[in-house]
Order: C-alpha cells, then structure tokens, then sequence
C-alpha cells in the first residue's frame, strides 16, 4: 500500500508491532508520507491500558520465544506517538479498548477503494503469515462500506490522550456487546 499512488491509508491491528519497529517497514511509512504532503496515515491499535483486552489478546496469541504481546503493544504505542510528532496532521495514531481485526483500506473515501482484512485464528499463524482476503469497494460495497463505517467510528471515538481506567470489570453488558461486534464481523465474512 505504501508503494501505490494512495492518497489516504487505514491501519488497524491488535498492535502493529512489525510496523512501528521494523526498519523497513517504518522507512515505508515515511517515505510514504514524505512524497506527497497531501497524503494521509490514520492508524488505530489496541490500548495497553485497557487490561481486559490485553488480557484477550494475550490469550489469542501467547508468549514464545520473542514474542509477547503486552510489551510489543507498549513498544507499538510509543513507537507511533513518536512517529506522530514527525508527522502532525497527516499521521494519526489512536488506540481503541479491542481491535478484533486487522485491516488496511486504502483510499477508502473513493469510488476504488480497497479493503484487505485479516482474520485472527486464536494460536494461528502471526502477521506475516496471516491469510488476507482483499474486498474493493466496486466489487463488494456492502461489506467494504460496513468495515469502513464502523471502524471510523471507533477510530473517531478513541485517541491515544483518552484516559481509560486501569480495571474495567467485564460484566454481562460488555460481553454481550463484544459478542454482537464478533458476530457481525463473523457474519459478513462467512456470508458477505
């Protein structure tokens, strides 16, 4: 995507560890930003304050060898808020209580928009071998108009300066709600 024409791309993962401190990946970015200043990165991630969904997430995918994913998600974060400050008003970073997806749109306001969306296998394979199913917004603009509404919205809502307690209880309310938000995911990715 940051090799493309793009003029706005949407990033959203359980923590984006390999984009905020791989080199590569991290110079992509930049490069990505610095040859046009018209263009624009908007990234959203899990919040590591946010102990429940850590929790999850840890669960998901847990610790082996290098891997961890509380300190790669507090690496993330402070990686980007960094990164940030290079980039004011054309990189914007913000975390949300869960991620339950990953996904990049890119140049999701035009009529060409793309969508390419990671699903998450609890104790399946990492980032870099994930599956990815591509969705354009010409080809399918129900689904592609449903990820992109909902996830702009969260990414609206949240922002790396909102505090968030350090406990959240999960009660019945919060579990109902997460699992309406996976079934709706599940539903239009097994159903369209």
């Amino acid at each position: 995507a940051f090799a493309s024409e793009a003029r706005h791309i949407f990033i959203v993962g359980q923590n984006l560890h390999w984009l905020a401190t791989t080199i590569d990946a991290k110079d992509a970015l930049r490069r990505f930003l610095q040859a046009d200043r018209t263009r624009q990165v908007d990234i959203l991630l899990c919040d590591p304050r946010f102990r429940c969904g850590v929790k999850a997430w840890t669960r998901v995918n847990p610790t082996s060898g290098d891997y961890n994913y509380k300190s790669h998600l507090r690496e993330a974060v402070r990686s980007f808020a960094q990164l940030q400050k290079d980039y004011v008003g054309r990189l914007t970073v913000r975390v949300a209580p869960l991620v339950p997806i990953g996904v990049w749109f890119v140049d999701p306001n035009t009529d060409q928009g793309l969508l390419v969306l990671t699903p998450l296998v609890n104790g399946g394979d990492k980032s870099s071998e994930r599956h990815q199913v591509i969705v354009s917004r010409p080809t399918n603009q129900v689904a592609f108009d449903y990820f992109w509404t909902n996830l702009r919205e969260v990414f609206r809502e949240n922002g790396l300066s909102k505090p968030l307690p350090n406990r959240t209880p999960l009660d019945f309310d919060t579990i109902r709600e997460l699992a309406k938000v996976l079934a709706a995911f599940l539903k239009t990715l097994l159903w369209g």
